[in-house]
């Protein structure tokens, strides 16, 4: 599992938080993924110096890692991740009282 915003990591609790405060309580995974990419493009971005086309940002982010990310870990691209999740992201779950959970 990614993320679980019935029993969330510390990040993601801060992620919850913000999306709260600002009048959208967290309701899937789309927030996640949305705001994931978000950070990895950032990071590759500003690592450019010039060149700011699509395939100068794609070889950027092939080796941009230690990315914030709001799920567990840190993101991490290369040219074989085009994903960038790491393994630290990926949680086991439970399901308890129609919920997923940590075990």
């Amino acid at each position: 599992m990614i993320a679980n915003w019935a029993d969330p990591t510390p990040a993601l609790q801060e992620f919850a938080d913000l999306l709260t405060a600002a009048g959208t309580p967290p309701q899937g995974f789309g927030e996640i993924l949305g705001a994931n990419a978000y950070h990895a493009i950032v990071a590759a971005a500003e690592t450019l110096d010039g060149d700011f086309s699509g395939p100068a940002l794609r070889e950027a982010l092939a080796q941009t890692c230690e990315i914030k990310v709001y799920t567990a870990g840190f993101g991490c691209y290369s040219p074989e991740n085009h994903e960038g999740w790491t393994s630290e992201a990926m949680l086991p779950a439970v399901i308890r009282g129609g919920k997923f959970m940590q075990p």
